[in-house]
């Protein structure tokens, strides 16, 4: 048999292994056998980290993970605070909503069940909003019309309600006629 009747065979093995081969052992088996080549993920010294040279950058350093951390932290807070001033808005807005749709209701009221005549009434709606109705005379600057049956009346509704830090109010008014002989 000759040397190239034999198949070689390369293994390799890290240094921690005991009993094993040495790093880049080859073996010859025997004839006609296939060629198999194995060899460890791992570097077996420092020294083959980056091409074979030896590498002072093994990772991040304490002050950059510490400056990381630091940055994220602020970001976070930051964005914590923007989320929280949104969501504080948006319940105000859903109080604001049902302040102005409890003024408007008690508008449409007047006229149909609440005589248009001079008067103050308040009440209670729901859980926390309190309001108040008051029909006044109202005297405009020009006459509006030579009708002397006919009288202008303000109505100014005003709703309060708590917020948990202060007490909020919104007010609408508007201008109703209402005949004189019914007074």
């Amino acid at each position: 048999m000759k040397m190239s009747d034999f198949t070689t065979y390369q293994f390799t093995f890290s240094e921690a292994g005991k009993g094993l081969p040495d790093r880049n052992t080859s073996m010859n088996l025997g004839p006609e056998q296939p060629s198999v080549s194995a060899s460890s993920p791992f570097p077996a010294s420092s020294a083959e980290l980056i091409g074979g040279k030896m590498s002072d950058q093994r990772g991040f350093t304490l002050l950059e993970i510490m400056v990381a951390f630091t940055i994220m932290a602020l970001s976070v807070a930051v964005l914590l605070r923007a989320f929280g001033g949104s969501v504080r808005l948006i319940g105000d807005a859903g109080e604001m909503a049902k302040a102005v749709t409890l003024a408007q209701s008690k508008l449409a009221e007047v006229g149909r069940i609440i005589p248009v005549e001079e008067s103050e009434e308040s009440g209670e709606w729901q859980q926390n909003y309190h309001w108040t109705l008051s029909i006044q005379p109202f005297e405009p600057f020009q006459p509006v019309a030579d009708n002397p049956r006919l009288a202008m009346y303000r109505v100014e509704v005003t709703v309060t309600w708590e917020d948990g830090r202060h007490q909020r109010s919104y007010s609408l008014s508007t201008l109703r006629l209402a005949r004189k002989d019914r007074l």
